[in-house]
């Protein structure tokens, strides 16, 4: 807490913090403070310690009453503190529901994704007792918070668990940043295993498969949707949100705002010949079928006004496909998968996929779009090789990347996806074929 003189000039010169409060000691009243609020209000009050109780008593507003008797009633309360006669009753420590309104708070102030902060609150209120919300934070035991962190492990799952633990300390926090009576954080140091970090992609020996069940599906819109997210190794809620003034077919790349990126951050993903053929086709489509929509993945049953998650086609792909523990999100891992293979920095990776590089600095964290598109279209010619019958596929797309894109571009653009493995069977490199004229 800042200590300053008090004065007119000092008391008019404070400026309320953008978030929470901030409290300014008298130096030459003891316990005199005042509290400064994002509001803009500025409020007299007389903050000590008795016998390890924190009392934290509101005088006046600092309008209403001069300088000179905020400090005579500091002394008062002094004199009688003194004298064994407590100022009044101890500072009531805030629950555990009053810390999560201000974590609400907070967390739209700072631009937080309206998602993150939904699903947040949801899984705070389901699974945290009403006895341990409606408690004084002061009250609430280490204990309290493990034995509710073991109960939603063992009756949900750990993940779960560990996340209502991760929400109930950032709560907390956020009232002992604004310097509220919080004598300690029940959610600290919890003990939890370890995140299981997931690893499955799509493996060299079910790509081939993983194809055939795509080009099987009846849902041209799910054989896009597949396609676009594992050659864009963009998140699911990206891809199916994606929208036509975000795709720029002259320089091949697809801007993710930063209000729709889970780090906030805009992203500019490489397109690959591939993935804008698949798109050039559905803008041809949409305008032949007079379907005025901004958004690539057009659903005009859905509320969102644009494709969801498909789950039931998902399942019936990987039963046909006999894959087994294979989700939507494990996409974006596959394609960060085949540039691993191919020494491809991690750096650059992080940069493809669009996540935070904490060992890069900004400026160095600005990748060139060229050497994205290199990484890229390495990586998805050897997922197409890996779906090819022919032994010697990964020996022809080593020798001839561009050939076996722009067949696929073509084949993408003009034909059926299920014609695709067949025609795959035919290619060899002395005969490429011509990239999509005018397109």
């Amino acid at each position: 807490m800042p200590k300053i003189k008090f004065s007119q000039k000092s008391i008019a010169a404070i400026v309320p913090p953008n978030r929470g409060q901030t409290i300014y000691m008298d130096s030459n009243t003891p316990h005199l403070a005042i509290i400064a609020r994002e509001s803009g209000s500025k409020t007299f009050y007389y903050i000590r310690r008795i016998n390890g109780k924190l009392y934290q008593i509101k005088i006046a507003a600092c309008s209403e009453i001069t300088l000179q008797q905020a400090q005579s009633v500091a002394h008062q309360k002094t004199l009688a503190a003194t004298n064994g006669i407590p100022p009044e009753k101890p500072a009531e420590s805030p629950t555990l529901a009053f810390a999560f309104a201000q974590w609400h708070r907070q967390a739209n102030i700072l631009g937080r994704s309206p998602k993150t902060i939904a699903n947040t609150m949801a899984r705070v209120n389901h699974y945290t007792p009403r006895r341990i919300m409606e408690c004084p934070i002061s009250h609430i035991r280490k204990a309290d918070i493990q034995n509710l962190h073991d109960d939603i492990a063992e009756k949900v799952g750990a993940t779960t668990a560990r996340l209502l633990v991760k929400h109930i300390a950032a709560a907390v926090n956020v009232l002992v940043n604004q310097e509220f009576n919080i004598p300690h954080n029940p959610a600290k140091s919890i003990i939890m295993p370890p995140p299981v970090q997931r690893e499955r992609f799509i493996r060299e020996d079910e790509m081939k498969r993983f194809f055939q069940a795509i080009h099987q599906s009846e849902s041209q819109m799910f054989k896009d949707f597949v396609l676009v997210a594992l050659f864009t190794s963009k998140r699911r809620a990206n891809v199916e949100s994606m929208r036509w003034e975000e795709i720029d077919f002259l320089h091949e790349t697809w801007t993710i705002p930063k209000e729709k990126h889970k780090n906030r951050t805009t992203d500019i993903a490489v397109l690959d010949p591939v993935v804008l053929s698949i798109l050039r086709r559905r803008l041809d489509e949409q305008r032949e079928q007079q379907i005025h929509s901004p958004f690539v993945f057009h659903s005009p049953g859905s509320a969102s006004g644009h494709y969801r998650e498909p789950k039931t086609a998902w399942r019936n792909m990987l039963k046909r496909a006999q894959i087994n523990d294979l989700r939507i999100h494990d996409l974006r891992r596959t394609l960060a998968s085949y540039m691993a293979n191919r020494n491809v920095s991690l750096h650059m990776i992080a940069g493809v996929l669009g996540q935070k590089s904490t060992l890069a600095t900004p400026i160095y964290a600005r990748l060139s779009i060229a050497a994205k598109k290199k990484a890229v279209a390495g990586a998805v010619c050897d997922i197409l090789s890996a779906g090819k019958d022919s032994e010697t596929a990964q020996t022809t797309a080593q020798k001839n990347e561009p050939a076996i894109r722009r067949r696929f571009a073509e084949l993408a653009y003009s034909l059926p996806l299920d014609q695709i493995h067949r025609l795959l069977a035919t290619l060899e490199p002395e005969n490429p074929l011509p990239a999509a004229a005018g397109r």
